[in-house]
């Protein structure tokens, strides 16, 4: 009988513990990682960071058209005989930073309840569109200069509502197609 109680109390004590799981501590401001680039021909890409923010403030309310945006990300652009990326805004002499930072907004990620910790990925959607050569594809905002294949890679960094910016990532460098 002594046996079965200790087992008994064992056991609750176990479930108990075991039930109780620890919430991951992020820290209050956000931070990404670089997950992937994929290209799915001129029709679209894909963009992909991970990201935590320990207070939850990332996106803003689906119905709020008038917030900034949650993410942004540049084109950066491998001249001929270089091995430096510039930003596109470097060689298109427009000095226009819309040619080479683009905004993009998410709904808001923040989570119920007094766990704000979160954590996950965001995937930014390339698609058509027709840029300066004419082209209609998702890398149409980026002209070819050169005869020789353009290498392109994006550097990306959210924003969270506070204003707080994330570190800033780079993805894998990718051609465009001639």
């Amino acid at each position: 009988m002594k046996i079965s109680k200790i087992l008994l109390i064992t056991g609750i004590v176990a479930i108990a513990l075991s039930s109780c799981q620890k919430q991951p501590v992020y820290p209050n401001y956000p931070v990404i990682t670089f997950k992937s680039f994929t290209s799915y021909g001129p029709d679209s890409a894909h963009i992909v960071v991970n990201f935590t923010d320990g207070n939850g403030e990332l996106g803003y309310p689906s119905n709020d058209q008038n917030q900034p945006p949650t993410i942004y990300y540049e084109w950066m652009y491998l001249p001929k005989d270089s091995t430096t990326f510039i930003p596109y805004i470097s060689i298109s002499g427009k000095g226009d930073t819309s040619y080479s930072i683009l905004p993009y907004n998410i709904s808001s990620l923040t989570p119920t309840g007094k766990d704000k910790g979160i954590s996950g990925e965001i995937q930014l959607k390339l698609s058509n569109t027709t840029g300066l050569s004419g082209d209609s594809t998702w890398y149409a905002p980026f002209p070819i200069y050169t005869d020789a294949p353009s290498i392109i890679e994006f550097k990306v960094w959210v924003v969270d509502r506070n204003g707080i910016k994330s570190n800033v990532v780079t993805s894998t460098p990718f051609t465009v197609p001639n």
